[in-house]
């Protein structure tokens, strides 16, 4: 068995595990959380309405629209996703528990 601890990682043959934060992270400064307007959110969940899935074209359309970078139409999306997943897990677990 090989150990080796290099900073604030352990390294145990090519299994790696990170046991706190790395240096380099520490940095850095946190990115902002991105706070979404009215306006934003109502045009955002209107098109998740339409479809769960924004294609690129249309990602690149609601960045333009809404003043919001392509990468935070992605991340909205996908976290829109998770939580229409929990909602529906919920819904499911409540029709269960009353049958």
């Amino acid at each position: 068995m090989h150990l080796k601890h290099n900073g604030d990682v352990l390294i145990f043959n090519t299994l790696t595990i990170v046991y706190g934060k790395k240096r380099k992270k520490e940095n850095r400064p946190r990115r902002q959380r991105t706070t979404f307007s009215n306006e934003q959110t109502y045009n955002l969940e209107m098109e998740f309405q339409r479809n769960e899935y924004v294609s690129r074209g249309k990602r690149f359309q609601l960045a333009e629209k809404l003043q919001l970078t392509e990468t935070q139409i992605k991340i909205w999306f996908q976290n829109r996703r998770a939580k229409h997943k929990r909602i529906e897990k919920a819904h499911m677990d409540q029709q269960y528990r009353y049958d």
